[in-house]
């Protein structure tokens, strides 16, 4: 019985270290919100849904997209858009973003 205690505290790290990740990311994308845009504009694992570029996106299928996740993007007036992100692979590109804004700003 005290190997279930062990494997729930297994678990829930896990599971903390993977929003810690999370979080790291969405904190890194309302400090470079711009930049942010660009990524999910030019990735085809996010779709963008800004009334501008919504045709060049790829479909949203429901299921298989994690979302809505909102975005406030200086660059169109402080407009307001949604994202979603393609489940399985949008997880990856979040690391990539992050190597990417580090690299750029000198920060790891």
């Amino acid at each position: 019985m005290e190997w279930y205690y062990w494997l729930l505290l297994i678990v829930l790290f896990v599971l903390f270290l993977q929003q810690t990740g999370r979080r790291r990311f969405w904190r890194t994308v309302a400090k470079h919100p711009d930049e942010a845009y660009e990524f999910f504009l030019t990735t085809n694992c996010w779709r963008v849904e800004d009334g501008i570029n919504d045709a060049l996106q790829p479909s949203r299928q429901e299921g298989t997209w994690a979302g809505p996740f909102y975005l406030q993007v200086p660059s169109l007036g402080g407009k307001v858009v949604v994202l979603y992100g393609e489940q399985g692979r949008y997880e990856a590109s979040q690391d990539l973003f992050l190597a990417i804004i580090g690299a750029s700003t000198g920060n790891r």
